[in-house]
């Protein structure tokens, strides 16, 4: 391995020490563009001596970490999906409520969905006979359920 001029913090010393070619083989390129951007990201920071250290948890107001703070970050960044919300707010039974649940969440059981499970059972809808049951034909394209 080559020689690395050490700068101030010493970090540069420190990442040698570990077995960067044993890495390589651990981490994914995207760990190691990480790794890397993480090295870079501590070259810049510069301690102020007499300073003493502190932990600060920075999603929360008071610096302070708490369970429900670690929780609620964990949803930060990501999509909400409110469309079960118009299923669990209509006035109708629970039955129907958990049925389209079931149905904008690609749950319903249909034979497609039994056979990959390993269930014996015909693949033809049993309403129409014709085609293969699946979520969209059950609910949009069976002949039997555009009569009703």
């Amino acid at each position: 391995m080559g020689h690395v001029e050490s700068d101030s913090s010493g970090l540069d010393s420190i990442i040698l020490n570990y077995n960067i070619i044993s890495m390589t083989y651990l981490l994914h390129v995207n760990g190691l563009d990480s790794l890397l951007k993480l090295y870079i990201y501590f070259l810049r920071v510069e301690l102020q001596e007499g300073t003493d250290d502190t932990v600060t948890w920075r999603w929360s107001s008071n610096g302070t970490y708490s369970a429900n703070s670690a929780y609620k970050i964990q949803f930060v960044g990501s999509i909400q999906d409110n469309r079960s919300d118009f299923f669990w707010k209509a006035k109708t039974e629970n039955k129907c409520k958990f049925f389209g649940w079931l149905m904008i969440h690609r749950k319903i059981l249909t034979a497609d969905k039994l056979l990959l499970r390993g269930w014996d059972n015909s693949r033809i809808c049993p309403l129409c006979g014709v085609e293969p049951e699946t979520a969209t034909h059950l609910l949009m394209d069976c002949t039997f359920t555009k009569q009703v």
